[in-house]
């Protein structure tokens, strides 16, 4: 059965293989995540309250996908892109991954929990290996 030990111990492994990638997030909300696996999150468009950094913010993540140095975008279920998150990607080379943050596609179970945290590594999995990316064992 799985537990959440097993599916931490797959992650750290899975997400160690993967430490050089970065990657940006649409709202920064996911700080104690990031920093368990070791993640290389170069950014965020906006913060726990929702508050936009600003365009000098925006022009250097641009700048980071631009460069080449930005795997992917994580962006969260339920929330439709802005124009100003839409034109953070478009036209770059990186992959754009949706994660469910709330758990709102999770039915409520005595299994919830272990589902809402395996989707969640799931997407930053994908996210970081890139578009198509399939992992053993899910």
């Amino acid at each position: 059965a799985e537990n959440v030990t097993k599916i931490d111990g797959r992650a750290k492994a899975d997400f160690a293989l993967l430490s050089l990638q970065k990657f940006i997030v649409l709202h920064d909300a996911y700080q104690y995540f990031v920093d368990h696996y070791q993640l290389r999150q170069v950014g965020a468009l906006s913060d726990k309250a929702d508050y936009s950094h600003g365009a000098k913010n925006k022009s250097k993540l641009r700048e980071a996908i631009k460069a080449g140095g930005v795997q992917c975008v994580i962006s969260e279920q339920g929330d439709e892109l802005s124009s100003s998150q839409q034109s953070l990607t478009r036209g770059a080379a990186v992959t754009l991954v949706t994660v469910d943050p709330l758990g709102r596609s999770v039915a409520m179970s005595d299994q919830a929990f272990l589902q809402f945290y395996q989707q969640t590594v799931e997407g930053f999995y994908t996210c970081l290996q890139g578009e198509g990316a399939e992992r053993e064992g899910l």
